[in-house]
């Protein structure tokens, strides 16, 4: 985000959980570790807008994480 790039001093990592639909979409977005509000939304976007996921089994959950 931008906020980000203008404090280079703030380095980590933020954390998402998810479900995954029947699409492939991830869907019921929560944040697990968070590092910043901008940086939430960004890593929240980047999921969202990336390629479609393979549900494993019948849950279709996922984690991932994001370092900044």
């Amino acid at each position: 985000p931008e906020e980000y790039k203008k404090e280079s001093t703030i380095h980590g990592e933020v954390e998402l959980s998810f479900d995954v639909n029947k699409l492939g979409e991830p869907i019921n977005i929560s944040v697990k570790k968070s590092l910043c509000e901008a940086c939430d939304k960004e890593a929240i976007r980047l999921l969202q807008e990336g390629p479609k996921w393979k549900r494993k089994a019948r849950k279709g959950k996922g984690t991932v994480t994001i370092r900044f």
